[in-house]
């Protein structure tokens, strides 16, 4: 089951613990724990890269599988098939990674990019679904329904 975390949200899953809510983190555990797959890659790794505590994080991670590298070259290709004429986000590098990695899991609070992640012309078979937390914190059943239900093809 693959997930991709949007940078706007790295620092509420990655970073300081105390801080975390509810539903950022049993979105930890399920990674951790191995019932989400987090995948990275092409520009987004490099965006999320830059916090540091999340590198580390990466590096454990990949070492127990919990965390997947798509490579640049896919991201990038996928990228190119995208029309960017029916976007609302300018976060193409983000959809291009769902493609790429079969990934229709995403936690961000982007409106735009959710909005894009849920159109049926850039997304599909199956659609995208979203993960938030900005409205409330809290770990709710249909929280936890969209976790379990995530799909990844690969």
């Amino acid at each position: 089951m693959c997930l991709i975390v949007d940078s706007c949200v790295v620092g509420l899953v990655f970073g300081d613990p105390t801080g975390r809510s509810e539903a950022a983190t049993k979105l930890l555990e399920y990674i951790d724990n191995g019932k989400l797959r987090l995948v990275v890659g092409g520009r987004l790794r490099e965006e999320l890269c830059g916090s540091n505590k999340f590198e580390k994080w990466l590096t454990v991670a990949l070492d127990r599988g919990t965390a997947r590298i798509v490579s640049k070259h896919k991201v990038n290709e996928a990228e190119q098939q995208i029309q960017e004429d029916k976007c609302k986000s300018n976060d193409t590098h983000v959809l291009a990674l769902a493609i790429a990695a079969h990934a229709r899991l995403l936690y961000t609070h982007d409106d735009a990019l959710a909005d894009d992640f849920k159109n049926r012309d850039l997304i599909r078979k199956p659609r995208g679904k979203v993960f938030r937390t900005e409205v409330s914190g809290r770990f709710t059943d249909d929280k936890r329904k969209l976790l379990d239900d995530a799909n990844c093809g690969t």
